[in-house]
């Protein structure tokens, strides 16, 4: 039971539900595994039928600090790579795992959602600063949609991730290219986001990264949640 719920409670942590805060992660991640254990056992964990429920919970949660604790560099790079390519459509058939835990879905269904398979809202309200400084520069351009899921979406990975046009297509919800051009050069005019120059070989998207400035206030935003 441990080396399953162990590398499961991996995935999922560093995977599919990276984008939740790391105290509400930890929460349903356990919450997740917990349930799998004790309704989806098929008899194999003998200390439930000798009554040790408890200490199979707490080996649950065991296994979920142990996932979450990991520093090495090497390891924390693929980790990185994983999720960038799963979250941008780098993966004909992406697994997801949390549909199969709740008994929704089979895992080898196609990622509904492009970041994260929970569908988690990223539409939250930005700081008034923020605000401000996009609407100073968008003008009679709707812009502020796109910006706040974009936004919301590159605060939740540490403030900077590869995106690919697919998935900037899904953020915006409309395949006009020419239109998420113009939203994206309007973000960097605010002086919200920067991005690299080109598409890099082996990378499935250009590199966007939020601003000191923009980081800052939603950092203090958050806080003062």
């Amino acid at each position: 039971m441990g080396t399953v719920i162990h590398e499961m409670a991996k995935w999922l942590w560093w995977i599919e539900l990276y984008s939740l805060p790391e105290a509400q992660r930890r929460e349903e991640i356990t919450r997740l595994l917990t349930a799998y254990v004790l309704e989806k056992h098929n008899g194999c964990v003998s200390r439930l039928s000798n009554g040790q429920e408890k200490d199979v919970i707490a080996q649950v949660a065991r296994c979920v600090k142990k996932a979450a604790d990991v520093s090495m560099p090497s390891s924390l790079e693929g980790f990185s790579r994983t999720r960038e390519k799963w979250l941008n459509g780098g993966y004909p058939h992406p697994v997801r795992i949390v549909p199969a835990l709740i008994g929704d879905e089979d895992v080898s269904l196609s990622l509904s959602c492009p970041f994260t398979v929970m569908c988690i809202t990223f539409d939250g309200p930005l700081p008034e600063s923020v605000q401000a400084s996009i609407k100073a520069v968008a003008g009679k351009n709707r812009v502020m949609d796109f910006a706040t899921r974009l936004i919301n979406w590159l605060y939740s990975k540490g403030g900077k991730a590869h995106i690919s046009r697919k998935a900037l297509i899904q953020i915006q919800k409309c395949k006009n290219p020419t239109q998420i051009a113009k939203y994206i050069s309007i973000l960097e005019r605010a002086g919200i986001i920067t991005r690299g120059d080109s598409y890099k070989v082996g990378r499935n998207g250009k590199r966007y990264c939020l601003t000191d400035t923009v980081m800052e206030a939603l950092m203090a935003a958050r806080r003062g949640q």
